[in-house]
């Protein structure tokens, strides 16, 4: 757990914003607090990180620690949480195997370190299925109230959720009626429901006709399957081993038996609950679902109760465990934790710091460290190739912005530069321009740029030709088995129509600010390369 809290937190701030982070602090910026608490956003973090972006640029001010706080804390509280119920209700090697998972896994780590909402949902929905079976246990009215509350929350900060938040609000009524204790229990269930009903009513029900209009938009243009979900236990594991989907379910299939006889109770409800969140989506086909990083956020309050059911599935009989060999299975629990935690560290899964050599994004778990000569020579542009490393050290300011394609982490695994993306104008591209309560370091808007007060970056280098840039890099990694799967449905992304929208006409009409140009350290058909310290220097 303490090494899970430290992944979380270790260089937060040092990170470029990536694509959807942008896209919340680009409505904080174009829109009132109304309008964000009754707008349903899906590419703007919903409407909870929209209103919190909002709010830092109106108080303590808007940078990449505070922009990502709420995730990584409640990316650490989930953990505490899961780990103190695992204890408390499970025999001490799924406990500690789950626990382990839950503080390690790749996807986990990043999704805490994303200011979105996904790890508020699963803490929230984590809280009010303990919530609910407490009340289930005791009686006491406060734990049913509590899981209400917290299954409205679970539904501000993820919509989607909603198949499984309706399979727990009928749980308890479903219970009491099986038990013949509907009549006693009603005084509960309606202070419940009135509980459910007010919170719905003041953070839900303003943006109530957006989230229509978005489901409805979006269904039905996706076609996720098998292969996706395969796809997708690869980034949630981080193991590059494409398991079969069917392995994964039978395991799953499996561990329902074993927790059957343990609690039949709860394992029922983790059945239902798998097959009807899974069915709804699977039949919606919202869009992005068959990508496996958009899959898993559909679905990423279940991922632990799946994986759960899979530790249930290989976890050794009763008589294995006892107490003479609790010591030797704690070692080997803990043995491979750190075998696992080491793995996913050598494989630079952790690495998100700007200070690092890759920003991470799902998307880039399973591309090779050492690039292929082929890849190298079709996509990275000569610059990074052969120049840059004959340049003095520094980081990079590249622009354009690009918001939903992580083109520059490609580049940064060849040069291992530090990078900061960087705005030139247009339509998206004007976001950076400085404003009260903007304290971003890792982002500029490059007609801003001051020669007599250079940013920590050293070279700002323009893209002449990106469209042709992600165009090669796309095509590449749809010919890599590992990642071919991350972009079915995602052609969208990369139309002419989206790419005019988001850089302009191709090539792009640079004016890299006459202050600059005369320290111009490179230039090719691709790029253009100015050294910013050069200009503070003369500007002295």
């Amino acid at each position: 757990m303490a090494v899970g809290a430290l992944l979380r937190v270790v260089q937060l701030g040092d990170a470029a914003l990536f694509g959807d982070e942008i896209h919340a602090y680009r409505l904080a910026i174009q829109f009132d607090p109304l309008w964000l608490a009754t707008h349903f956003t899906p590419a703007g973090g919903y409407a909870p990180y929209s209103l919190y972006n909002e709010f830092l640029l109106h108080s303590v001010g808007l940078s990449e620690w505070t922009l990502r706080w709420p995730s990584a804390i409640a990316g650490i509280l989930f953990t505490a949480l899961a780990a103190k119920l695992a204890l408390r209700h499970l025999s001490a090697f799924p406990a500690c195997l789950w626990t382990a998972f839950l503080s390690l896994s790749p996807y986990l780590v990043y999704l805490a370190r994303e200011a979105r909402t996904y790890t508020l949902a699963m803490l929230a929905f984590t809280f009010a299925v303990a919530q609910c079976f407490a009340w289930l246990d005791t009686g006491r009215r406060r734990n049913l109230i509590g899981a209400a509350i917290s299954g409205c929350g679970v539904l501000y900060f993820h919509p989607g959720t909603a198949p499984s938040v309706i399979c727990l609000a009928l749980l308890p009524i479903a219970v009491a009626a099986t038990r013949g204790e509907f009549r006693r229990r009603l005084p509960d269930l309606t202070a419940a429901g009135l509980a459910f009903a007010g919170t719905f009513a003041l953070l839900i029900a303003p943006a109530l006709p957006t989230i229509v209009r978005e489901v409805r938009l979006f269904q039905a243009a996706a076609s996720a399957d098998l292969e996706t979900f395969r796809g997708s236990m690869m980034l949630a594991t981080g193991l590059p081993l494409a398991i079969p989907a069917t392995v994964w379910l039978g395991l799953a299939l499996l561990g329902i038996v074993r927790a059957w006889r343990m609690n039949s109770l709860v394992a029922g409800f983790a059945a239902v609950v798998l097959l009807v969140q899974l069915g709804v989506l699977f039949r919606l086909q919202s869009v992005g679902f068959d990508v496996p990083w958009f899959f898993l956020r559909y679905s990423v309050h279940l991922l632990p109760v799946f994986a759960l059911l899979c530790i249930l599935a290989v976890t050794p009989p009763a008589r294995w465990t006892g107490p003479g060999a609790r010591g030797s299975f704690a070692l080997l629990i803990l043995l491979a934790a750190g075998v696992y935690g080491v793995d996913q560290q050598r494989a630079r899964h952790y690495a998100l710091g700007n200070n690092a050599d890759l920003n991470v994004h799902p998307l880039l778990l399973f591309v090779p460290a050492t690039l292929p000569e082929d890849f190298r020579e079709a996509t990275i542009p000569a610059f990074y190739r052969e120049t840059l490393p004959q340049l003095e050290a520094g980081a990079l300011i590249e622009a354009p912005l690009i918001l939903a394609f992580p083109l520059y982490s490609i580049y940064q695994r060849e040069h291992g530069r530090a990078y900061d993306p960087g705005a030139l104008g247009g339509r998206v591209q004007k976001l950076f321009r400085r404003r009260p309560g903007q304290n971003l370091a890792h982002a500029h808007y490059v007609p801003e740029l001051d020669p007599s007060k250079p940013p920590p970056a050293r070279y700002l280098v323009l893209h002449k030709r990106v469209w042709e840039e992600i165009g090669r890099v796309r095509s590449y990694f749809q010919a890599m088995d590992a990642t071919s799967l991350q972009f079915t449905g995602l052609e969208q992304s990369f139309n002419a129509t989206t790419l005019q929208h988001r850089f302009g006409p191709a090539p792009l009409a640079l004016d890299p600010a006459s202050a600059f140009a005369a320290f111009q350290v490179y230039e090719d058909a691709t790029v253009a390369v100015y050294d910013l310290h050069a200009a503070a220097q003369s500007a002295r």
